[in-house]
């Protein structure tokens, strides 16, 4: 493993987790609303690094569809399914009503955050395909593809939104789009291709820096403008396909790719292996076990308090997946 994936890697999920913790109070106003509202302007990079590190990893490699398919097959499904039966027992827990999760599971996750699990399958697909085209393709028709991405899958469709800035609405292709034909270039899988260009161009640390800062402060001052021109608070520019956390995810990335490829230290190596664990675990200890012992961000408490459940819940699970992964079933899935 890269030692710059494996940062990566640790620091996407640590935002997923502060992001989760936040998104409460950024969703309505009141006296925690600034400070949720800064952590989600600086963690909306989350995702889209997870998908880069992705595309970086995966695109370049040569191997038979087969072996593809059969690793990428152990990699999603067994995660998929035990932590789908695992929220299902929680909510069942929780007395909710679970009487048709089997099916309903089919068409939508347990739980909130498993759409990642669902999206990977479709990414993952189209992996192959994507490889061939990365592969035969020069570097300026590799850029014309990404450029193509980001302009329908972003630029147009936040445009469109911003026609009518008093309404509140996400990141979505427009009716337009069909007319066109461009519908293929739509969804998430730009990233992918996105981050494997990234990792073959050397872009400096202080521009990566430079780029993540400002694409998250103006996320910041977007997001308010829009949601007092809404009237309540919006999450549009907080999309992963707005235009600014895209901006700022290249640069996060970036800075984290700018120096040579070097082993990570066993530490680091051990930690990166358990973020899909961690990843699928938080939301029962920032949702569930924590709450149950008064921990929570709320009020003006959210400066200090989200930071401060996030890592709690991404030590507290480290730990928990670290010692399920010393067992062979523990590693299917994690």
């Amino acid at each position: 493993m890269d030692a710059r994936i494996a940062k990566l890697k640790l620091w996407a999920c640590f935002l997923v987790i502060l992001l989760h913790v936040s998104a409460g109070q950024a969703s309505t106003w009141g006296e925690g609303w600034w400070a949720a509202h800064i952590f989600e302007s600086f963690t909306r990079i989350c995702v889209p690094v997870f998908l880069m590190i992705s595309g970086a990893l995966l695109l370049k490699k040569v191997e038979p569809l087969s072996i593809f398919l059969k690793k990428r097959f152990v990699r999603v499904f067994p995660p998929l399914i035990f932590w789908t039966v695992f929220y299902v027992a929680w909510l069942w827990y929780c007395r909710v009503d679970i009487s048709n999760w089997l099916i309903e599971s089919l068409t939508a996750p347990a739980m909130y955050h498993l759409w990642y699990l669902y999206a990977i399958i479709g990414l993952y697909a189209l992996t192959p395909i994507l490889r061939l085209y990365y592969k035969i393709g020069s570097m300026p028709e590799k850029l014309w593809g990404v450029t193509l991405w980001i302009f329908v899958s972003s630029i147009w469709p936040l445009a469109s939104i911003m026609q009518n800035p008093q309404t509140c609405i996400p990141i979505t292709l427009p009716s337009t789009a069909s007319l066109y034909h461009v519908s293929t270039f739509s969804g998430y899988f730009g990233f992918l291709l996105l981050g494997a260009i990234l990792s073959d161009i050397k872009i400096s640390a202080k521009i990566g820096a430079i780029m993540f800062v400002s694409g998250a402060a103006a996320t910041s001052i977007a997001t308010y403008w829009h949601s007092t021109m809404v009237g309540s608070p919006c999450q549009t520019f907080y999309d992963y396909l707005s235009p600014l956390v895209i901006f700022s995810a290249i640069g996060f990335f970036c800075y984290f790719m700018s120096t040579n490829p070097h082993p990570p230290t066993k530490r680091i190596a051990s930690a990166a292996e358990c973020t899909l664990g961690i990843y699928c675990l938080h939301v029962l200890i920032i949702g569930g076990i924590f709450p149950a012992f008064g921990l929570s961000a709320t009020g003006i408490n959210t400066w200090f308090m989200a930071p401060a459940i996030s890592m709690a819940a991404f030590l507290l699970s480290l730990i928990v997946v670290y010692l399920m992964r010393l067992t062979a079933f523990g590693r299917y899935i994690t």
